[in-house]
């Protein structure tokens, strides 16, 4: 992974146009849990455009549903599937962007603590 590759992701998850309502067509989550495991899990290395076309192009409600289609077909998550094919800030960019689709006010709380407490250290 190249910091190009983490610079592609930042860039089009704050850049691209989508729609942020809670519709979700079901079969097109299906059909990108599917096409996220042939881009990471099925195949020798990752194909990181596919994760970063489908991360940065689909609304918080749609990237929870492909998560919970995911679990489903392939018995574990996908966020555990990021943290096996992928390494380093990509991984991480791509696991925030997981956990921010599934429950925004959650992550944030657990992170606000950490932002809290380096901020604090930097006080002392």
């Amino acid at each position: 992974m190249t910091l190009s590759i983490l610079s592609q992701i930042l860039l089009a998850y704050v850049t691209t146009p989508r729609h942020e309502g809670p519709e979700v067509n079901r079969e097109i989550a299906d059909m990108d849990a599917k096409v996220l495991y042939k881009a990471g899990e099925k195949k020798l290395g990752i194909d990181e455009k596919t994760f970063v076309q489908i991360f940065s192009e689909r609304s918080a409600a749609h990237l929870a549903a492909i998560s919970f289609s995911y679990q489903n077909k392939y018995g574990h998550s996908l966020e555990k599937a990021v943290k096996k094919e992928t390494s380093g800030l990509f991984a991480q960019a791509l696991k925030t962007i997981i956990q921010c689709s599934k429950n925004p006010a959650k992550y944030f709380a657990k992170h606000a603590g950490d932002l809290l407490g380096t901020l604090a250290l930097n006080f002392i």
